[in-house]
């Protein structure tokens, strides 16, 4: 991945840790005003957990699986985006993101799914959402 990131080196270093000492939880929030880099700081940890590399710095990793999480074809990354959308709809959650979750991982060790504006789920949404992360597909 060639993508820069500026800043956030603490909350960086606390994903590498968990991906080199084999303790990725089975979800992160990650949350903070627009365009800070959060987004980009789940790609490059997609990209860590699942670099066939040996897990180091995708920034400067060249493998395989690191040029396909930044071109964003990854299988096993999916980018769930609700553009344009002001009010997200617990089908949509069921249709976009749970359904991808229970399947297993195709090509990395980790199947990632990073939903971008989650504040944009309505209640039943929300709460079908917080069930899938409570009670993740085995």
């Amino acid at each position: 991945m060639t993508t820069k990131i500026a800043g956030h080196e603490f909350q960086r270093e606390i994903l590498r840790r968990a991906a080199a000492e084999n303790v990725v939880s089975h979800a992160y929030m990650f949350s903070g005003p627009d365009g800070v880099g959060k987004k980009l700081v789940a790609l490059e940890f997609a990209g860590i957990v699942n670099c066939k590399s040996g897990g180091g710095s995708p920034s400067e990793c060249d493998c395989g699986s690191c040029r396909k999480v930044e071109k964003g074809i990854h299988p096993d990354v999916v980018m769930v985006e609700f553009a344009g959308v002001r009010n997200i709809k617990v089908d949509q959650v069921r249709d976009e993101i749970e359904e991808k979750l229970y399947l297993k991982p195709f090509e990395g060790r980790f199947k990632v799914v990073i939903v971008d504006e989650a504040e944009k789920l309505n209640n039943s949404a929300q709460n079908a959402f917080l069930k899938t992360l409570e009670e993740p597909p085995p």
